[in-house]
C-alpha cells in the first residue's frame, strides 16, 4: 500500500484520461506489425518538430542519448570541454562523459536557478567544443543571451529540454535559434511516454541527416553502414502513444500553469518560489521554491501524506562519477548554496481541486505551528 494519500505524480490518472486513444493507437500499431522507423515515428516527428516550430525531429531511445548523439555529431572528442549546469539532473552531464569530453559546470542565476550568462562567458577556452544550457523545472534558459555569446565564439550551443515540452522565452521554442535541442518523453514528463524515449529537434539539414545516421548504427541502408553509429531509435508503439499525448500537451500545460499561479498566488507569505522573467514562460514540469526548515517541512509533508521531492539534492560535481573528469573555472556558489533548501511541491494536471487545496492548507499550518 501506498504511503502517501496524494503522489507527486498519478500516471494512472492520466492513463484513464487518454485511455481509449491510447488503446486504439497501440492495437493499430499491433496490427500492420512494424514496430521500428515506421509510419508512427515518422509522423510524430513531423508533428513535434511542428509543434515546436522547428523544421526537423530525429525520435531516439531518450534525451540522455540525444544529447550524446548530438554531442558526436558535433565531432566533440576526448579532452574537448562541454559547459553546462551543475545544477541539473546526472544524465546531462552522462551525455558528456559519455561522449568522451569534459564537463565544465557553470552556475546559476540566483532567482530561476538556469545558466548564467554572465558565468558562461568566464568559462570559454580555446578547448570549448559545445554548450548545454538545460531548461530546468519546465523553464527555458536565457537562449538569446548564451546564443549570443556562443556565437562570438563559433560554438554550437545544444538544449537539453527534457522539462521543456511547449515551453517559451521570449516567444521562441527550444531548438528554435540553437544547433539542436534535446526531449525526454520518460512517462513523468509534460509529454511522456509508456517507457523511455527521447527527440532531437534541429532546424540544421545536414545535421539532421548524420543524427539519423548515428542513431541506427551508421546505416544509410540496411546491412550498410557508413559511419560509427548506435541503437538510438523511438519505437512505433511508444511515438503512436505520444501522438495521441501530443494532441492534449498545450491543455495539460495550461492546468499545470494554473495550479503553479494558485500555488504561488495563495503561498506568497509562506515559502519563495523561483522568479521567472515576464517573457520565460514555464510550463512548469516541476514546480520548486525555497523553503526553510527544509528537513522538518518534508517531513511535516510526509505526515500529512503528502509526497514532495527535492531536484536535485546533489549538484554533478559532487556525484563519484564526476570525480576528477570534470573542470571547474569559476566558483558554483549559488548551486552550492541552493540546493540546502529547494523542494518541489505536487504539480501533476491531474490533481483534484481538493488535493490542492489540502496541499496549500497543510504547507500554511506547517509555518504558523513554526511560529507560535
Amino acid at each position: 500500500m501506498n504511503y502517501y494519500m496524494i503522489t507527486f505524480t498519478n500516471l494512472i490518472r492520466e492513463y484513464n484520461f487518454f485511455k481509449k486513444d491510447i488503446n486504439n493507437c497501440i492495437k493499430k500499431v499491433l496490427k500492420k506489425g512494424n514496430y521500428i522507423l515506421g509510419y508512427e515515428l515518422q509522423k510524430f516527428e513531423e508533428e513535434f518538430s511542428s509543434f515546436h516550430k522547428v523544421k526537423y525531429g530525429i525520435g531516439v531511445a531518450n534525451c540522455t542519448d540525444g544529447l550524446e548523439l548530438c554531442l558526436k555529431a558535433l565531432g566533440v572528442k576526448a579532452k574537448d570541454e562541454v559547459i553546462t549546469p551543475a545544477n541539473t539532473a546526472i544524465p546531462t552531464g552522462m551525455a558528456i562523459l559519455n561522449a568522451g569530453a569534459t564537463p565544465v559546470f557553470c552556475d546559476v542565476n540566483e532567482n530561476d536557478l538556469l545558466m548564467n550568462p554572465i558565468e558562461l562567458k568566464k568559462l570559454i577556452t580555446k578547448k570549448t567544443k559545445a554548450i548545454i544550457p538545460v531548461h530546468l523545472y519546465g523553464a527555458m534558459a536565457d537562449m538569446r543571451k548564451i546564443i549570443e555569446i556562443a556565437d562570438g565564439y563559433n560554438i554550437p550551443v545544444i538544449e537539453d529540454a527534457a522539462q521543456a515540452h511547449g515551453s517559451k522565452r521570449d516567444g521562441i521554442y527550444p531548438g528554435q535559434i540553437s544547433k539542436a535541442a534535446s526531449f525526454s518523453f520518460y512517462p513523468t514528463k509534460n509529454l511522456g511516454c509508456y517507457g523511455d524515449g527521447g527527440m532531437i529537434l534541429t532546424n540544421d539539414k545536414r545535421f539532421m541527416e548524420r543524427l539519423k545516421l548515428l542513431r541506427n548504427y551508421g546505416q544509410p541502408d540496411r546491412y550498410y553502414s557508413t559511419i560509427t553509429g548506435q541503437n538510438s531509435r523511438l519505437d512505433e508503439l511508444q511515438a503512436a502513444i505520444l501522438r495521441v499525448k501530443l494532441k492534449k500537451l498545450n491543455y495539460l500545460n495550461k492546468l499545470r500553469i494554473k495550479i503553479a499561479n494558485r500555488y504561488r498566488t495563495s503561498l506568497k507569505d509562506y515559502i519563495d518560489f523561483l522568479d521567472y522573467i515576464s517573457s520565460c514562460k514555464p510550463v512548469y514540469h516541476l514546480l520548486v521554491a525555497r523553503v526553510k526548515d527544509r528537513d522538518k517541512f518534508i517531513e511535516y509533508m510526509k505526515s500529512k501524506k503528502i509526497q514532495v521531492f527535492i531536484h536535485y539534492p546533489l549538484p554533478l560535481h559532487k556525484q563519484p562519477p564526476f570525480k576528477n573528469r570534470y573542470k571547474i573555472i569559476s566558483s558554483l556558489k549559488v548551486t552550492e548554496a541552493v540546493v540546502n533548501n529547494i523542494v518541489s511541491l505536487p504539480i501533476s494536471p491531474f490533481l483534484s481541486e481538493l488535493e490542492l487545496n489540502y496541499i496549500i492548507k497543510s504547507i500554511k499550518s506547517f509555518y504558523e505551528t513554526s511560529k507560535s
